[in-house]
């Protein structure tokens, strides 16, 4: 081997001994920072759990309804003589609503009456003169059967007057009149429609697997788009018969006092049917809650068992924790397993957290 050799030789190993020393050193010192690398802490939005009395409750629609509806009509053709309300009224049970000409009706009533009367005394001078046996049975029967017929006459001829006398069935409220007076109506043309608002009906169905959790007198809370920031309370009153076998729900029907007549029938309604009320229960917001398919999780505020800060405090950290969430009801969702009364959980800023990183809390704002 030359001289010149030899110095090649020992200059490569010098060189690759130094890029190995090289990467070897920068390689520990690597392993050393990351090994004390501590991220910067997260900020986030933290609530505490809260312990309540939880309302449960199952949620339907459906449609009011009067409690008595009727679209008036006549039984008779005629002349609409009167109809005696203003659209829009309330009525009393037998108010006179509308009026059909009935003067030949008048007539024939007085002339019946006549005959009535006549028909009375001569039963009674029969009747007197049968007693003192001056005339036979059969003239006191043919007086008395003419007394029969001169009365079944007059009770005709006052069901044909109060046939175009139309009166309110019930009490209600009276819809837009659909005709005007002295116009000719047949028998059956809608005259008016007259709705019983105080109560008013509820109906909605409801998953036949729902109909164990039902019973009459449960209560009920009523929304309508009409009244958003009012709910209504009302009862159930009757449970159908049967289930649909087409859509295997269930017809149930509830009652609301309506005393204030701010509802009317045909109004759309989202209903809430109240459940026995639980006690103590866990809630927190549903901010809070990661769903996925693998289980529901929250991360846990807590303090770091090796982490401190520069005066040897512990720092915060989030641990996700998995649990088990129930109903949910205005921004708060029932957990049944996984946390406790008072744990701190984080409601905003999961996004940038994972398992055990330390965090700053700010709660000078909260999520909506």
């Amino acid at each position: 081997m030359t001289k010149r050799m030899t110095i090649m030789i020992i200059f490569l190993l010098v060189v690759f001994g130094g890029i190995f020393g090289w990467n070897a050193i920068r390689a520990y010192f690597m392993k050393q920072y990351f090994a004390s690398y501590q991220p910067p802490p997260s900020t986030v939005s933290t609530t505490k759990v809260q312990q309540v009395n939880w309302q449960s409750y199952i949620s339907s629609v459906g449609t009011l309804g009067a409690s008595d509806g009727v679209d008036l009509t006549p039984e008779v053709s005629g002349i609409l003589v009167a109809m005696p309300f203003e659209s829009g009224q309330m009525v009393k049970k037998g108010d006179l609503l509308a009026k059909i000409d009935d003067a030949i009706e008048q007539s024939d009533l007085a002339n019946n009456t006549a005959t009535l009367r006549l028909a009375k005394i001569n039963y009674e001078r029969n009747k007197d003169l049968y007693n003192k046996k001056a005339i036979s049975k059969s003239l006191l029967d043919e007086a008395e059967a003419k007394l029969a017929q001169a009365n079944a006459t007059v009770d005709k001829t006052k069901a044909l007057i109060a046939q175009k006398n139309i009166t309110a069935p019930f009490d209600g409220k009276v819809g837009i009149k659909l005709v005007d007076t002295w116009q000719y109506v047949s028998a059956g043309t809608p005259l008016v429609t007259l709705q019983a608002v105080v109560p008013m009906k509820v109906n909605f169905y409801l998953p036949e697997q729902e109909t164990p959790k039902l019973y009459v007198d449960q209560l009920i809370e009523v929304k309508v788009d009409t009244h958003t920031t009012r709910s209504f309370k009302g009862k159930i009153t009757a449970i159908d018969a049967k289930v649909n076998k087409d859509t295997h729900n269930i017809l149930v029907q509830g009652i609301l006092p309506n005393d204030d007549k701010q509802l009317l029938p045909g109004l759309f309604a989202n209903i809430d049917i109240l459940l026995p009320q639980q006690q103590q229960v866990l809630v927190i917001p549903e901010t809070a809650v990661d769903f996925s398919l693998f289980g529901d999780s929250v991360y846990v505020i807590e303090p770091s068992d090796k982490a401190r800060d520069k005066e040897g405090k512990p720092l915060l950290t989030a641990k996700r924790r998995f649990v088990i969430a129930g109903e949910r009801q205005a921004g708060k969702v029932l957990i049944s397993k996984g946390l406790k009364a008072g744990d701190e959980v984080v409601t905003a800023g999961q996004l940038k957290l994972s398992d055990g990183v330390t965090v700053i809390v700010n709660n000078s704002t909260q999520p909506a």
